[in-house]
Order: C-alpha cells, then structure tokens, then sequence
C-alpha cells in the first residue's frame, strides 16, 4: 500500500481537514448563529483535552482553571483581539478551521498554543497562591481595629 505525496494527495487531505472543521463547527454552534461564542468555544476546548491536560498537569491546576485559560488563548489567536474583546467576539468557521488547523492539527503550532496557554496559567496561580497565603493578614488587622 503506498502513500500519495502528490499535490493531489495534499488536497485530499486540507479537504479532509476542512470537512471535519465545518463538522466540529456545526456541532458546536448551539444555538446555529453561524458564528461560535466564548461558551461555544469553551466547550470545544473541554472536549479536547490536548488542548489543556498538559498543561494542567505541568501547572499543578484543576481542568477548570487551565481550560478558562485556554479558552481565552484560543479565541485571542482566532479573533486576533486581546483581553474581553476577544472573549466577546464571534468566531467564524473560517476562523475556527484557520485555528484548528495551525494550532491543534500543526504539531508546531499545537507547541505553540501551549506556551501562549503556560504563562497566563502560572501568573494566575501565583496571584492565587499569594492572595490564599496574604489574604487573613489584609483581614485581621482590619478586623482586630473593629473589635477594639
């Protein structure tokens, strides 16, 4: 059995690849707007666990925590917008393909989401360790200056 390296080869295969996007984008698209929201796009992270299971394991976090933050790396590269305004835009399925495609079917890409999704992973667990560990000295002074 041989492989086909021809162009036609190729083809097949991006078109192979775009039916599965329009596939996973339809199943997606709850409530059939044509366009995926922050949730839609959070469940589709969710549900592919290469997107956030080493990196929940590499920053000692539950699922919930890396997967908000992978959601937010997903739709900042797929919307090309930062911060709330990438969480409140609409994803296209053009968009979604182009994401699929460069950073979950790409290994090269696939490195690349991960180290995008590491940083704001580490940074929002030191902030939490260190609220966790300063919280009760912000609230006993406070409260000791109220009961005298």
């Amino acid at each position: 059995m041989s492989t086909d390296t021809s162009s036609r080869g190729v083809k097949k295969d991006k078109h192979a690849a775009r039916k599965e996007s329009d596939a996973m984008f339809q199943e997606m698209d709850a409530d059939q707007s044509s366009s995926a929201s922050q949730e839609e796009i959070a469940k589709f992270v969710a549900s592919n666990s290469q997107l956030w299971s080493e990196l929940s394991r590499k920053v000692m976090q539950p699922p919930e925590v890396v997967i908000q933050v992978a959601t937010r790396v997903a739709m900042e590269l797929t919307s090309g917008k930062e911060g709330q305004a990438a969480l409140d835009a609409e994803l296209t399925p053009e968009q979604f393909h182009q994401f699929r495609k460069k950073y979950i079917l790409d290994s090269t890409g696939s490195e690349e989401f991960y180290q995008r999704a590491v940083l704001p992973t580490m940074i929002k667990t030191a902030v939490g360790n260190w609220m966790q560990r300063n919280w009760t000295s912000f609230l006993i002074p406070s409260m000791s200056q109220e009961v005298l």
